[in-house]
């Protein structure tokens, strides 16, 4: 079961491509969070004439030294 602090958060993937080089291909992932500001992100990357998709990733607290 998942804890209570656990998240699910929705990240758009980009596809950015360098014009200059075709083989140089990166990608972007931008954490938003709501769904909605996602699915906005996605259209704006389309319009730009870039791939995107909307991925649902699990947020996780990691503890460290002690500490949350």
């Amino acid at each position: 079961m998942a804890a209570v602090t656990d998240r699910l958060a929705p990240t758009v993937v980009t596809e950015v491509r360098n014009p200059d080089d075709v083989t140089d291909v990166r990608y972007r992932a931008r954490t938003y969070l709501t769904l909605r500001a996602a699915e906005r992100a996605v259209l704006a990357a389309w319009s730009r004439g870039q791939r995107a998709e909307v991925v649902l990733v699990r947020l996780v607290p990691v503890q460290i030294g002690g500490e949350l």
